[in-house]
């Protein structure tokens, strides 16, 4: 502080096999791995750079080897910038740039008043890359049925893809695992990356404001089976899938875009139904899961 103290935060342990964190993590700030007082000496003083966090290092993947190498080469504001996705500010082309610039943000997301044609969502896509420091994951929505920004239309020679509730009535995997694959090569095409897809939700209430066609339908397994076949089709082209929305917003009367949703139901109930699909997905290797 301008007083000349310092504060010091806790080391982040390595997770364990189960991904949680270790002691001396955040949730206990005065132990190291093995239950000892963290051991502070060395540490910097006011007129000295500020020491940023360890990075974990991957032992054996040398891709693991590089990102952790990269990450320990970045600022700490560089390090939050990674964290962020926000959506374009609107503006010039050359105001955009100057955004991603300013912010370095790991990603962006793209919403339909960014997506006009496909040269020009294509060109959009190479400016913001080519002054990003490190390459953006670009990122939509792009479920079918209803929520879609990749519109078909004269400038973009899309598929129209089918509501998630229309597919899952075929009850037919292998036509969800193309229908993914269609979303993201065209998706791969544009320069996105990423599909904040599929709808993972268990449409279990039928006066949910939210998910209605969005969801392949009222069975744990169907959906699933259907969640699964998306994220292979969309990742077999290197696009990731995001499955959504954890934990299940097929049982709630809220709308999440308007206030906090409830399901209202114990965790036994929540592993039997609404935690299926997400399993599954992840199971399949998604790349992630929107809470």
């Amino acid at each position: 502080g301008e007083d000349g103290t310092q504060e010091i935060g806790p080391a982040a342990a390595p997770p364990d096999e189960m991904g949680r964190a270790g002691e001396g993590s955040a949730s206990d700030p005065a132990a190291s791995q093995d239950g000892t007082p963290e051991d502070h000496s060395g540490v910097t003083g006011p007129d000295d750079p500020p020491r940023l966090p360890p990075v974990l290092r991957g032992e054996t993947d040398p891709v693991e080897q590089a990102i952790t190498a990269i990450i320990g080469s970045l600022s700490l504001e560089d390090r939050v910038g990674q964290m962020l996705m926000p959506a374009l500010p609107g503006g010039t082309p050359d105001e955009l740039t100057a955004f991603v610039r300013d912010v370095a943000p790991g990603g962006i997301i793209l919403f339909g008043p960014d997506i006009r044609s496909a040269d020009q969502v294509r060109t959009l896509v190479e400016d913001l890359q080519r002054v990003s420091a490190i390459p953006l994951i670009v990122a939509t929505d792009q479920e079918g049925g209803v929520v879609r920004r990749v519109v078909p239309s004269a400038d973009m020679p899309a598929t129209p893809i089918p509501a998630a509730s229309v597919v899952g009535r075929t009850g037919d995997a292998d036509l969800a695992y193309d229908l993914g694959r269609v979303v993201g090569s065209e998706l791969r095409s544009l320069g996105i990356t990423m599909n904040f897809a599929p709808v993972a939700d268990v449409r279990t209430n039928p006066n949910n404001p939210v998910t209605g066609s969005r969801a392949y339908g009222s069975d744990p397994d169907l959906v699933g089976e259907m969640v699964e076949a998306t994220v292979r089709g969309l990742q077999s082209v290197n696009v990731s899938a995001v499955g959504k929305h954890f934990p299940g917003h097929g049982d709630t009367v809220q709308d999440s875009h308007e206030s906090a949703a409830r399901i209202p139901h114990d965790l036994v109930r929540l592993q039997a139904v609404e935690l299926v699909p997400f399993a599954r997905g992840i199971a399949a290797g998604a790349d992630g899961v929107m809470i």
